[in-house]
């Protein structure tokens, strides 16, 4: 963006200081909130990463609910069989 403002042709030299200087602003906001949130990112996905997600899994490393969907789809399978003798 800067360069885009140094090098462009047709404008006054006063537009051009302006340009410069939005630009200068606008990379220093983008400088300051990319400190300001990664950090308080990290802190954040730290701290609540483990009260949020939890581990449902059982012995054997299969969760509750696809051990359900599993034996659903078993009996199913074994319905539409009988069905068809």
């Amino acid at each position: 963006m800067l360069d885009l403002a140094r090098n462009m042709d047709g404008i006054k030299d006063e537009d051009r200081e302006a340009y410069i200087k939005y630009g200068n602003i606008v990379l220093t906001m983008a400088v300051i909130s990319i400190l300001l949130t990664a950090p308080t990112g990290a802190i954040l996905i730290n701290t609540l990463g483990v009260k949020w997600l939890s581990d449902d899994s059982v012995e054997g490393g299969e969760s509750n609910d696809l051990e359900a969907v599993k034996d659903a789809a078993a009996k199913d399978i074994d319905e539409d069989e009988k069905a068809k003798t």
